[in-house]
């Protein structure tokens, strides 16, 4: 739970991903979403990245999702995806699956994760996802003399600008020693480059100030998402530590 009211405060202080619609003091058995989405459209190892909006319909009675999209494709021309109706199918306490005709995907209903690979058709894949949540993720710290510590408190939230190119970086729980303590309930990084590819993101900064403080500035940050966005691997330095972290969007249940 902790960790659940973390992210959730974090993405809506400054990477606003979800902004329900409807109001009262009841319980709504249905929700209207809008966010920011991501799209790499893949054609072998061509591809364009562009960066939308999609309206996100639940309903917690029956269980359903309704996705409504835009993205370009390798040519720049714009689309529009629409699902209908698709049936959510529990993998975890918050995890969800969903498939329609030409869409299947996940949703994490406690961070608000989601990403959705969709099939045009025209011989091409169009991966969608919204700013990149990674609450699974175990991160090891190696001190400068040589001892490790590894823990899944650590998360990691990156926000990528509309053009592809910029990133900022959210780190929730952070852990800055082997002693394993929580220090910070959120840093902040800025100006982080980022380099879309046919199968994710490359993200790097040879020094990145800290938004709260320059004691927890970092450096030699790189970041691989891989796996058509699904997993991430990287590493960079705060202070004399290195740390160095690994995880799955949604964890093991979509590996």
């Amino acid at each position: 739970m902790k960790r659940t009211l973390i992210y959730l405060f974090a993405l809506l202080a400054t990477v606003t991903l979800f902004t329900a619609c409807g109001g009262g003091d009841e319980p709504e058995s249905k929700q209207t979403f809008t966010a920011t989405v991501n799209n790499r459209a893949v054609d072998g190892e061509d591809f364009v990245f562009s960066q939308g909006s999609a309206q996100i319909e639940l309903n917690y009675t029956n269980m359903t999702m309704h996705l409504t999209t835009d993205y370009k494709d390798i040519h720049g021309q714009s689309h529009t995806l629409n699902t209908g109706e698709m049936k959510l199918t529990g993998k975890s306490v918050a995890v969800y699956a969903f498939t329609s005709m030409n869409a299947t995907g996940y949703i994490d209903l406690s961070t608000g994760m989601l990403y959705c690979v969709i099939e045009t058709g025209d011989g091409y894949n169009v991966y969608c996802t919204t700013q990149l949540v990674w609450p699974y993720v175990t991160t090891t710290i190696t001190g400068e003399d040589g001892r490790t510590y590894s823990h899944e408190q650590s998360g990691y939230i990156i926000a990528i600008d509309s053009k592809g190119e910029n990133a900022v970086m959210q780190i929730t729980d952070y852990v800055a020693d082997a002693g394993g303590a929580v220090q910070e309930a959120v840093l902040q990084y800025t100006g982080l480059a980022v380099t879309p590819t046919a199968t994710g993101y490359v993200i790097t900064a040879d020094e990145a100030e800290c938004t709260q403080t320059s004691y927890y500035n970092l450096s030699d940050l790189k970041i691989n998402i891989t796996g058509n966005g699904m997993m991430i691997d990287g590493s960079f330095k705060i202070k004399n530590n290195t740390y160095s972290m690994a995880g799955n969007l949604f964890g093991d249940i979509a590996q």
